[in-house]
């Protein structure tokens, strides 16, 4: 189930990038756009590799939640209530945020919940 989960935010990542630069970018999908678009995957793209690697699927899951989640508080801030003309500038910089904050702090957390939840199913499968 932490599989899966972690592989549904991931993918809301995706998806919610991809909606940006299609339809709410200026002047539709341009070199920019897929560029900033690629850049805005890099954390989740970590999540996926990281999902691929270990058994804590916790640690890509919280990664990628923690992502997905700041990545829509900038999408509300942009472009459902800006309260400021600069608004946009945190989608150039909230891929850095998810790619140095967010998400490695999701997957600590992840990894830490994945690691003291592991001793006790073994436990309990005794």
């Amino acid at each position: 189930m932490p599989r899966l989960v972690a592989l549904i935010a991931i993918l809301a990542g995706f998806a919610l990038h991809a909606y940006t630069m299609i339809f709410e970018g200026a002047g539709g999908p341009n070199a920019f756009g897929v560029g900033l678009m690629l850049f805005s995957w890099l954390p989740y793209i970590a999540c996926a590799v990281l999902l691929a690697l270990t058994r804590n699927a916790l640690a890509a899951g919280c990664g990628a939640i923690m992502a997905v989640l700041f990545d829509l508080s900038i999408f509300y801030s942009v472009f459902i209530h800006p309260t400021s003309s600069t608004a946009a500038l945190g989608l150039l910089f909230a891929p850095l945020w998810n790619l140095l904050l967010f998400g490695p702090l999701g997957a600590g957390i992840g990894w830490l919940i994945g690691r003291r939840r592991r001793p006790s199913e073994s436990a309990l499968a005794r």
